[in-house]
């Protein structure tokens, strides 16, 4: 009788190499979840943290997004201590923030294409259109959108048939 095994005493062993299992899982995936976290930090910081404000584009039926028309939003730019402030007045044109309710009749020059053109991480009136405008004494109207290639400046360029440059 001495070599004899409790009763149960094997599926106390699985039991506790079940539970043992258990919790390196639920510690590896609470390890996976603060690395995943601490990355979407870094994501965020990476490429700008939106501060307040109005999303910089809405659904668009044809180009697939478009302008937010009479939008405002304040975000931080990527390893700058500094806010930029970006509005986009009733037309979907990319304004100084106090200019947001005016509309524009009659341009000069449309200024369509890119985040580059639309001027994202600067002030609307440090964007290349504003610089140009200022320097030429036109009329310049930046209808840019972040995020557009040839083709969305194309159709953005024929919706702004009502500027007559």
């Amino acid at each position: 009788m001495g070599n004899r095994q409790r009763p149960g005493g094997r599926c106390r062993v699985r039991w506790a190499a079940v539970l043992l299992v258990t919790g390196v899982m639920v510690a590896g995936f609470a390890a996976l979840f603060v690395h995943a976290a601490g990355e979407y930090r870094a994501l965020r910081r990476l490429h700008g943290v939106w501060f307040q404000g109005d999303p910089l584009s809405v659904p668009d039926p044809e180009i697939g997004f478009g302008p937010n028309r009479g939008g405002l939003s304040r975000f931080r730019v990527r390893g700058a201590d500094h806010f930029v402030d970006v509005a986009t007045n009733l037309q979907g044109l990319r304004v100084p923030p106090d200019q947001r309710q005016t509309a524009l009749a009659a341009a000069d020059v449309v200024a369509v294409g890119c985040s580059f053109t639309f001027g994202y991480g600067v002030e609307a009136e440090q964007a290349y259109p504003a610089v140009a405008a200022r320097t030429a004494g036109l009329i310049i109207a930046n209808r840019a959108v972040t995020g557009y290639g040839t083709l969305g400046a194309v159709m953005a360029l024929e919706r702004s048939g009502g500027l007559h440059p």
